[in-house]
């Protein structure tokens, strides 16, 4: 899969594109999440395979449950609760599974989220 143009549609979900990344960056070499680079603050995600699966599906190790937003506005502001869904990240860091989902402690008090717009 090429990282900027995909070749053809998947047969399940589909390639978006166009998702920026706060708090980290994405290695396209290692496939995975990393620190982000100095002045850096909102680097482009490359092609995503969006695939809906069931809850209970779900990776329960070695993937982050990324927040994706409509702005960089999180929580309350215009729009309201601008959070859209969860995808899930590969990583190399620690996860921990809870109830609400697949955390990883560094990403998290990093902030990371994707974002479909930047301000």
């Amino acid at each position: 899969l090429d990282w900027d143009t995909p070749e053809a549609q998947p047969d399940e979900g589909a390639f978006i594109h166009g998702l920026f990344i706060e708090g980290a960056r994405w290695d396209r070499d290692a496939g995975e999440l990393r620190d982000s680079i100095l002045r850096e603050l909102a680097p482009m995600m490359p092609v995503i395979h969006l695939q809906a699966i069931p809850a209970k599906e779900r990776r329960m190790s070695g993937y982050y449950d990324c927040p994706v937003y409509y702005v960089s506005q999180r929580g309350g502001g215009n729009p309201p609760g601008s959070f859209v869904f969860f995808g899930q990240l590969k990583t190399s860091e620690p996860t921990v599974a809870t109830l609400y989902g697949i955390y990883t402690y560094k990403w998290v008090l990093a902030g990371v989220g994707l974002l479909m717009q930047i301000d």
